[in-house]
């Protein structure tokens, strides 16, 4: 892309010059210095536009048969650069922060974590890439036990600090490669790429002792309660996958709470 911005700064530069000084072509200059600051980033764009001055200055100069000299051809050349320049951090900002939109959009504005839009759109690469070169693949449902108490007796601020805790403990003990979402309201899911049934049994197993700890050393009343399944041959489906950690997450809650459950599933 940066070299089709300098292509074209050639194009123009020599269409400025074979019009003349009479007819004026440097609008489109314009043209390689967004498409490269857009495309490449705000230093490309920096100097696309420098590029763009001197081509736009030396295809006149050349046109009108003079060498710049004087204080107002500098200054000519100086506010064309600055113009360029403008644009160019202009639609650097705009670019930056279309993108600083979308990752909050992403996020779960709470904790941090990724929400269930940004998980579903994760996981469900993963799934396809796991399927692809057979690779196993573990999901882990994650639920606060009692969590309305917290909330009825503490005070919904309290409740708020939990699920964050939560999340920045799941989030310091998990891989880079893995990913940690909040679907809604207590419920949390951590996706393990490349885990087989032992590697998730050990994963699940060290994030919950992880989050009693953190949960007894900030005095929350509060445990866990975990269902993992393990994919050896990821089934379609990630809705089949999540409802089955979901169901394994309720039978522990069925048989007391505050425990882990991991399974193999097969297809």
């Amino acid at each position: 892309m940066f070299i089709i911005g300098l292509l074209g700064i050639a194009a123009i530069s020599y269409a400025d010059y074979i019009t003349g000084i009479q007819i004026g072509v440097y609008p489109l200059y314009f043209l390689p210095v967004s498409l490269v600051t857009w495309r490449v980033g705000r230093r490309a764009g920096i100097v696309i536009s420098i590029l763009s001055t001197i081509g736009w200055a030396v295809s006149n100069s050349i046109a009108a048969g003079t060498v710049p000299h004087t204080l107002e051809d500098f200054w000519n050349i100086l506010v064309q650069f600055s113009v360029f320049l403008v644009v160019t951090l202009l639609i650097s900002a705009q670019k930056n922060e279309i993108a600083r939109e979308r990752a909050l959009s992403r996020k779960d504005s709470l904790t941090g974590v990724a929400n269930a839009r940004a998980f579903y759109e994760i996981a469900q690469a993963e799934l396809v890439r796991a399927r692809r070169y057979s690779h196993p693949l573990t999901l882990a449902y994650f639920d606060l036990d009692n969590f309305k108490r917290i909330n009825d007796r503490l005070g919904h601020g309290a409740g708020d600090e939990v699920l964050a805790l939560f999340a920045r403990t799941l989030s310091k003990w998990t891989r880079s490669s893995d990913v940690v979402a909040r679907l809604g309201g207590d419920e949390f899911v951590v996706l393990f790429p490349e885990s087989d049934l032992e590697a998730a049994q050990t994963a699940v197993c060290k994030l919950q002792d992880e989050v009693r700890l953190v949960a007894s050393q900030a005095h929350y009343p509060v445990t866990f309660s975990v269902g993992a399944v393990c994919c050896l041959n990821p089934p379609d489906s990630l809705d089949e996958i999540i409802r089955r950690a979901d169901q394994l997450m309720y039978e522990v809650k069925e048989a007391g709470k505050d425990g882990c459950k991991v399974e193999l599933m097969c297809t």
